[in-house]
């Protein structure tokens, strides 16, 4: 990607930022205030998806662990 199409990305996010945000807020928002906005939703859905993937493994884990569990023998 270009860096005029890069650009042209980030500042269709950053409308759509303000399109969104601007109705909730007390004052009128900036450029700034949207890149702001972007960077702790964008922050906040990738913690999200870490805490989803690390459930995800410690399940795998959990389901590994009873399956050997009942193929052991019992004494």
């Amino acid at each position: 990607m270009d860096d005029h199409a890069a650009n042209a990305d980030r500042d269709a996010i950053l409308d759509e930022a303000l399109e969104v945000f601007q109705p909730r807020a007390q004052r009128e928002l900036t450029r700034e205030d949207a890149r702001e906005i972007y960077v702790n939703l964008t922050g906040f859905f990738r913690v999200l998806q870490e805490w989803d993937r690390a459930e995800r493994e410690r399940r795998a884990r959990d389901a590994d662990s009873v399956a050997t569990a009942a193929a052991s023998p019992r004494p």
